[in-house]
């Protein structure tokens, strides 16, 4: 059975308003499609500070007492269910058909699947890294520190993409300045080619993830009628 992952991690976050898109979950996490499974459903949803419990079988669920989302997956069917608190019972979705209904109507379908996956997805208490007390309960500071990882990644795309643009004006700025008065038509096939080095090589890329960042001098030989003038850059 085929599960659309981007959807089911949206479907649960959703329910905690803190939805994420198919696109943030594959900027998130990195992963092909062909390895997406219910190990990176959990991966993804502990960076946005949504924990999980695992459960043995879906009728060992107290279901008066049931609090967060819970995702069964069976044989040929999945199936996300949370507590409507206006009718007080537990109510189940297929995932991906038009199965629903309430715990008492569903639950008796599963038992017969002895092969049963069942996780309880609820929002994290208690913060294991944080640099305020409390933070996690703040009215401002817990939705920024539970999508701290979206603002890093947001943070640094938009780091480099001003390095780029000063390394652009640096780049009219000595062509102005040193190529285009000597001439030096050499040294400007030199400096394009490693400033698209720079933009294009600079950055290592692995898994969907940036892992490292390179950059290094330029020295240019300027050709003169009596002289030779070698500059760093």
């Amino acid at each position: 059975m085929k599960i659309d992952f981007d959807e089911l991690i949206y479907q649960i976050t959703l329910r905690f308003d803190a939805s994420i898109t198919p696109a943030e979950a594959r900027a998130l996490s990195g992963t092909t499609e062909e390895t997406k499974d219910i190990n990176w459903l959990i991966d993804c949803l502990h960076d946005c500070a949504i924990d999980n419990e695992k459960i043995e079988r879906v009728q060992d669920i107290d279901f008066e007492r049931f609090r967060g989302v819970g995702v069964v997956f069976v044989a040929d069917r999945s199936f996300i269910f949370r507590l409507m608190s206006c009718v007080k019972e537990v109510q189940f979705n297929q995932i991906g058909g038009d199965l629903s209904g309430s715990h008492v109507e569903i639950v008796p379908m599963l038992k017969i699947y002895d092969d049963q996956i069942v996780h309880r997805f609820y929002e994290r208490e208690k913060e294991e890294i944080a640099v305020i007390p409390g933070i996690e309960s703040h009215w401002f500071y817990a939705p920024l520190w539970k999508n701290r990882k979206f603002l890093l990644q947001a943070g640094l795309a938009s780091l480099l993409t001003n390095i780029f643009a000063v390394g652009t004006s640096l780049f009219a700025l000595i062509v102005y300045n040193r190529i285009i008065p000597a001439n030096a038509m050499a040294s400007l096939y030199v400096l394009s080619y490693w400033n698209g080095n720079f933009a294009f090589c600079g950055l290592r890329h692995q898994n969907g993830k940036i892992t490292s960042f390179g950059c290094g001098w330029i020295r240019i030989r300027h050709c003169h009628s009596r002289s030779t003038i070698w500059s760093d850059y």
